[in-house]
């Protein structure tokens, strides 16, 4: 699912990888935003569990364009990027969004081996195809927490979800109900 030139998702389009569904976000907007959104698609903001899942996710949503501001220049080689659910919690810790321990080594993927850009963020993106540095996370404060020095640049989130479907309580009872009628039925049936 090479993303061309995205600026707006009309409706979400899953692509699977070992057993989750990954779409973009419906628009450009806030880390926080992304993840708010993400999560009422029942999933969260991705979370990399290996170095293959980084690679295809860069080749997935590939030249996912952040919306222009004052610093991406108009220049796809800075600006391919998407969320991910990597944030740094109040503790002081990076932690994923959604407890999961992630990647063995998550150091290898920062860009310059630092989670510390020149003005750090507390949330990290992903540089995908079409960006200079693809493969690579960075948490520069303008594109996820909205800082006001730089101006914002907002971006796509990538979310995730299980393809598992988890069964509702109304599917559960009813269920229950179903496999009592069926004991019944068999007891009856052997009187």
């Amino acid at each position: 699912m090479n993303v061309s030139l995205v600026t707006e998702a009309n409706a979400y389009a899953w692509s699977t990888f070992n057993g989750h569904e990954y779409a973009l976000t419906s628009q450009w907007q806030l880390w926080n935003e992304n993840q708010a959104e993400a999560v009422t698609q029942g999933g969260y903001l991705a979370v990399i569990n290996s170095i293959q899942e980084n690679e295809w996710l860069v080749h997935t949503f590939a030249n996912t364009y952040q919306k222009d501001g004052p610093w991406n220049h108009d220049d796809p080689g800075w600006k391919s990027l998407v969320d991910i659910g990597y944030y740094q919690a109040s503790d002081g810790n990076w932690k994923w969004i959604n407890g999961e321990t992630g990647v063995d080594n998550p150091s290898q993927f920062y860009y310059g081996g630092t989670m510390n850009y020149p003005i750090p963020g507390t949330k990290a993106y992903l540089h995908v195809e079409g960006h200079y540095w693809a493969g690579t996370w960075n948490n520069a404060a303008y594109i996820t927490d909205d800082d006001s020095g730089y101006g914002y640049e907002p971006a796509f989130g990538v979310i995730e979800r299980s393809t598992v479907p988890i069964p509702a309580p109304a599917a559960l009872i009813l269920g229950s109900i179903g496999m009592g009628i069926v004991s019944w039925l068999r007891r009856r049936r052997a009187l």
